[in-house]
């Protein structure tokens, strides 16, 4: 009787354990589903950058409010915001480079993910022929002084940071 009843305790020891990895497996999951999301955006900024240095013409990675969608074009910067004078397609998909922010995804900041020199913020981002970030305002070249963007769902949350001065993003 004592056997069976320590096997009883062991069992149950073992279903907590086992319950316990559960948990932050899920958590774990949801983070690597945002993880898989901001690569996604990260790979726009990406494209929006090497067309802008292959080709010595600014592009633009914008955030559309009404669509909740991010999409790149070749950017017309003397007029403010950005013309869209034309549509940059994806290397591999040859479909238009755009990104819709999934349901249940949360974007902040928001609605101006873009903070510039001179307290400019903006929901879009200009690559220069250099690949450099910059606002894009006719007559000026307000460099990116903040470009971080959270995406958030439920209790996870990931970072896509757009560097100042390279232009590199990252994911963290």
């Amino acid at each position: 009787m004592p056997a069976s009843l320590v096997s009883v305790a062991v069992g149950i020891v073992l279903l907590g354990i086992m319950a316990g990895a559960v948990v932050p497996s899920a958590s774990s999951s949801q983070t690597q589903q945002l993880r898989a999301e901001a690569g996604q955006l990260r790979s726009l900024f990406d494209i929006a950058y090497r067309e802008a240095v292959r080709t010595g013409e600014p592009h633009v990675v914008a955030f559309d409010f009404a669509t909740n969608t991010f999409e790149v074009y070749r950017g017309d910067t003397g007029v403010e915001p950005p013309d869209n004078l034309g549509a940059v397609f994806h290397p591999v998909t040859k479909q238009p480079a755009t990104y819709r922010v999934p349901a249940g995804v949360q974007l902040s900041p928001s609605p101006f993910p873009f903070q510039y020199g001179g307290g400019v913020v903006q929901p879009y981002l200009v690559f220069d022929p250099w690949g450099m970030p910059y606002h894009g305002m006719p007559g000026s070249h307000l460099g990116l002084l903040s470009g971080t963007l959270t995406l958030t769902r439920g209790s996870s949350s990931v970072q896509l940071v757009v560097g100042p001065q390279s232009g590199r993003v990252t994911v963290q």
